[in-house]
């Protein structure tokens, strides 16, 4: 599941800094930032479970606009929209150790338990302590089918931007404004810090994409984001 949140823009800028991107989703003076909850029950690294905290944005020099929007839907070949990855969340020490060194993803170790049903959705993540960072709660009722998006993740490999092509098979439904909130713990992790600052306490997505089961296809070799 990925779901689209409100957040300052101030504070979405602070997490690009440094990449050469802006933000790229905005509906008036409300700018938008993703976070998804993956349960993986069968990959190449294993089973595990993935929290990702995603900026959608655009190279600097490339023009906001609502058509964005539709660009999340694209083709790659024409896709604009980037997901830059600040932070990541895995349990599995191979996935954490494969998405560090073949594509750049800034991956950590967290305790994450899943119950994805889109009726009755729970993700919650925990620290060292366990102490509780975030978790995620609700029920997505009426949805519209789609195909499931494909993605182009923005990361830093040695400090090189990487854009690496997600190919994402099978259907998934949107949900609009669905019946999830998000509350934070007591945790002083970094990624409950860093929530906060992002405005999401006890927040409500806009969009939410849930898919019961799904495919993703990482292209081996990345390519250098083009700047400028």
């Amino acid at each position: 599941m990925a779901a689209l949140f409100e957040s300052p823009c101030d504070i979405i800028n602070e997490l690009l800094k440094n990449t050469q991107c802006i933000p790229a989703l905005k509906m008036g003076h409300k700018h938008y930032i993703a976070i998804g909850f993956i349960e993986y029950t069968d990959s190449d690294l294993g089973a595990y479970n993935e929290m990702i905290l995603s900026v959608p944005c655009i190279p600097e020099g490339e023009k906001q606009s609502p058509l964005l929007w539709l660009n999340l839907l694209s083709s790659l070949k024409n896709r604009k929209v980037l997901q830059y990855v600040p932070q990541i969340y895995v349990t599995s020490a191979l996935s954490r150790a494969a998405g560090r060194e073949i594509w750049g993803f800034p991956k950590e170790i967290l305790q994450i338990t899943a119950k994805p049903n889109a009726d009755d959705y729970a993700f919650e993540l925990k620290d060292e302590s366990s102490d509780l960072i975030c978790s995620i709660k609700g029920k997505m009722e009426y949805g519209i089918a789609l195909k499931t998006p494909d993605m182009l993740t923005l990361t830093f490999k040695n400090d090189i931007p990487w854009i690496t092509p997600v190919h994402v098979e099978h259907e998934c439904k949107v949900y609009i404004r669905p019946r999830l909130q998000l509350r934070l713990g007591n945790s002083n992790h970094t990624l409950c810090n860093t929530l906060e600052k992002l405005n999401l306490a006890n927040a409500r997505p806009l969009l939410a994409f849930h898919a019961p089961t799904f495919k993703a296809v990482f292209e081996a070799g990345a390519k250098q984001m083009k700047k400028g």
